[in-house]
């Protein structure tokens, strides 16, 4: 089934034949981990019932799935970040593997997405917590936008912890949050507001648990960008639009059609970060 998503995903289909779809994992080694977690994105929105959705699990290689970590029919979810502790039967395995598995009518769920999955193995730790990702800001971001740092926290430990998390922005914001998570699970932290401003920056976000057994996942750090807001130049924007409107690209150029009132053909130039109109019919650039 073609897929146009950047994740794995499950599409509804009207014409509702009968279909067997696997998600599965290459084989995971946690032979040397006393704890395990699974984390992934979710979003399973269904529509009627008569079919299975499951996540399993396996320690043979995928000979057998006798583990189920989580029966999706006849519920919704997300989208959001799920995290299944499956210590009491993947903990110490060398042959682990995973599976989505989708057995019914294809028109039964409007869909079933799944991305960024990640296992986590680590030795028996008392007290461990972590900052497994940085969520926002990220990639390529507007210039004079408000933006809310976010990041993912998770306890690997065996007790509830209760601690702050700090996050830096290069040298001009910083700011702290509390958090209490019980073991095996994970939480999205809020900061204030950062304004961004143009220019390359970097989020640092590290977690103070006092007592961390683990100082090697306490900190995340990543980098993202800012530019200037020149969707279209303004003055090809004093009008509304209307109609007309559309936006296409080729392997190494991007052009947009101002559509009614404007109508101006419009190509983005990289060097300057600037969109250029150019004539509608010189369609020798889209060669």
């Amino acid at each position: 089934m073609t897929n146009p998503t950047p994740y794995a995903l499950l599409d509804w289909d009207f014409t509702g034949g009968i279909t067997i779809e696997s998600l599965i994992s290459p084989v995971i080694n946690l032979a040397n981990c006393t704890t395990a977690i699974l984390r992934c994105s979710t979003y399973f929105d269904h529509r009627i019932d008569s079919y299975t959705a499951k996540l399993v699990g396996s320690i043979n290689g995928g000979a057998t799935f006798p583990y189920l970590i989580k029966d999706y029919a006849g519920s919704d979810f997300g989208p959001g970040v799920e995290s299944f502790n499956i210590t009491s039967w993947a903990a110490e395995q060398p042959r682990v593997k995973f599976a989505w598995v989708y057995t019914g009518g294809v028109n039964r769920i409007d869909f079933w997405a799944v991305d960024n999955i990640r296992v986590f193995g680590l030795p028996g730790f008392e007290h461990d917590i972590g900052v497994t990702e940085v969520r926002v800001p990220s990639g390529i971001i507007p210039n004079n936008t408000r933006q809310r740092p976010k990041v993912i926290v998770s306890n690997f430990g065996n007790y509830q912890e209760t601690l702050k998390v700090f996050c830096r922005i290069d040298e001009l914001y910083s700011d702290s949050a509390y958090v209490a998570l019980p073991p095996a699970k994970s939480a999205i932290v809020k900061f204030d507001e950062w304004l961004a401003t143009v220019g390359n920056h970097t989020i640092k976000s590290y977690a103070k648990l006092i007592n961390d057994e683990n100082r090697a996942n306490d900190t995340a750090v990543a980098t993202f960008q800012v530019v200037a807001n020149t969707w279209i130049n303004k003055e090809r924007a004093l009008a509304a639009v209307k109609t007309g409107g559309a936006i296409t690209a080729t392997a190494d150029k991007l052009y947009a059609l101002t559509g009614y009132p404007n109508m101006a053909f419009l190509r983005y130039s990289p060097e300057d970060n600037q969109w250029r109109r150019r004539l509608m019919m010189q369609s020798e650039e889209l060669l």
